[in-house]
């Protein structure tokens, strides 16, 4: 099955014809015997629709109808987008059957801008938090884990530091400074800084293979630390945010940390001019994959300036959105932490992202609300308008892209 849906996004770069008819010939190549009905009548949304005597052909018609749905409403969201961005005259059209839509933007001079608008899903979603006091022990213990699994004890790294600095030392003689052999030996000298300090990040590496890479949300008070506040846990340069993914993603891990745990990168880097980006501690439901709250409740989402004239996105609830936005709110301002009274945050996600998080200060009833954490304009005029246009139902891919 797998197999046959990598072959036809290969086969759909040069093969005519639509994506569900090319995957059928792919997938009874592979497996002449096999039943898509086996596959697909279990899953909840095509029970009724789908029986296990069901042929192949019968799956695909009944999985063309939710495709060709998914691919127009798509079209309309896209279309309602570009209309937004404000493009002169822009061309948009579905070419039927292909789930492809081909776009002519003139004017556009900004590339970047309209890719992330094409393929932005807008799955925004309201999000309960931890408090960094909460989760700082389960990192701890997984560093700690990581250090057992990954067989790398700090006393082996120390002492691989001090022997790598020992191993230079015949280059000076017994009376020697440190002070002397740098004007008397530059070179030796350059190598056992460099080596020593090689061996000093690699011991510190495998002394704390996570906290190496995610600095914790430690803050100091004079001459003390302390754990700092809110949903942030650590931070991270963004080229280490992926090996941070990879060491939370390993099995013995994800053992260590609680099931309502969710840990989520921030949308921006820390600060202007920053390449640190945030990790934030979601807590969701673990029975559930759903946030408390979505996008789905959104009526309507403008863009406006806090009182500094920060960029914002005013939104606006329906009924039942303003009702779960209420109690929401509620729960954050009467909540505890460690049996203390703390008024927690609420993380604003979009497509897996930490917008913001804003500890909840009294209970938010109307359905009215605030997205910040915005750095351009640009980008609060583009977050409303996709999230008054609506998600998008299926996954877009610039596949092909010409400037003329």
């Amino acid at each position: 099955f797998n197999q046959a849906i990598i072959n036809t996004i290969q086969k759909q770069k040069t093969a005519p014809g639509d994506f569900l008819t090319l995957f059928l010939k792919e997938y009874e190549a592979l497996n002449p015997n096999g039943k898509l009905a086996g596959i697909f009548s279990p899953i909840e949304a095509y029970k009724g629709k789908i029986i296990p005597t069901s042929s192949n052909s019968e799956v695909i018609n009944i999985l063309r109808g939710d495709f060709d749905k998914a691919v127009k409403t798509t079209f309309q969201v896209l279309k309602t987008r570009i209309d937004q961005f404000g493009v002169a005259s822009p061309n948009i059209s579905l070419q039927e059957n292909t789930g492809r839509i081909i776009l002519e933007l003139p004017g556009v001079d900004d590339p970047t801008r309209v890719r992330k608008l094409l393929q932005a899903t807008a799955q925004l979603e309201f999000w309960d938090t931890y408090e960094v006091q909460e989760v700082f022990n389960y990192l701890d213990a997984a560093n700690t884990t990581l250090r057992t699994s990954l067989n790398k004890k700090a006393e082996v790294a120390v002492d691989t530091t001090t022997t790598a600095a020992a191993t230079t030392e015949p280059a000076t003689d017994s009376t020697t400074t440190a002070g002397d052999a740098l004007f008397t030996n530059a070179d030796t000298t350059s190598n056992t800084k460099d080596t020593t300090a090689k061996a000093a990040e690699k011991a510190n590496e495998n002394s704390n293979p996570l906290f190496e890479v995610l600095y914790p949300n430690i803050v100091s008070d004079g001459q003390s630390q302390r754990i700092g506040e809110g949903p942030m846990v650590g931070q991270a340069l963004g080229k280490d945010t992926a090996r941070v993914n990879r060491l939370l993603a390993r099995p013995e891990v994800r053992s260590t940390l609680p099931r309502d745990l969710v840990l989520l990168w921030g949308a921006h880097p820390a600060g202007k001019n920053s390449n640190v980006y945030q990790l934030f501690a979601i807590k969701k439901n673990p029975s559930s994959t759903e946030a408390p709250l979505t996008g789905s409740a959104i009526t309507n989402a403008t863009q406006s300036f806090d009182q500094n004239g920060i960029p914002e996105v005013d939104i606006a609830m329906n009924a039942l959105g303003a009702a779960k936005w209420e109690r929401m709110t509620e729960a954050a301002v009467n909540s505890q932490v460690n049996g203390r009274p703390t008024k927690r945050c609420i993380a604003i996600v979009l497509d897996n992202r930490v917008f913001s998080a804003p500890r909840v200060q009294q209970k938010i009833a109307g359905g009215k609300s605030q997205i910040t954490g915005i750095d351009q304009l640009e980008e609060a005029i583009d977050l409303a308008n996709i999230l008054k246009s609506g998600k998008l139902e299926a996954k877009t891919q610039i596949i092909q892209e010409q400037v003329i």
